[in-house]
């Protein structure tokens, strides 16, 4: 993916998660100045959907009990309707 995009892995890494989850916030892990300049240049990085869609299969696991439960059963219960929507886009 990164090859095709022009981009650093890391980058790819870090746009996908934001893409997926955009209330999560990754924590770059650079040891040096060129490794930190790096991951920041995956804030401009919008992968698009195809991209994603191909890297969420390539990482698809089956997450088993208890998280199924949980997501199947308890999301709309704690968080309602809201539990869905982040920053006015749906989440999932």
């Amino acid at each position: 993916m990164a090859d095709e995009l022009g981009v650093s892995s890391s980058q790819v890494a870090i746009a996908w998660t934001r893409a997926r989850r955009p209330w999560i916030h990754p924590i770059l892990g650079a040891r040096t100045v060129g490794q930190l300049t790096d991951n920041l240049a995956a804030i401009d990085l919008e992968l698009p959907d195809e991209a994603v869609g191909r890297l969420d299969k390539a990482s698809a696991i089956d997450l088993g009990f208890p998280m199924e439960f949980i997501l199947d059963t308890t999301t709309d219960f704690v968080y309602g309707s809201s539990g869905k929507q982040v920053d006015g886009r749906h989440a999932g």
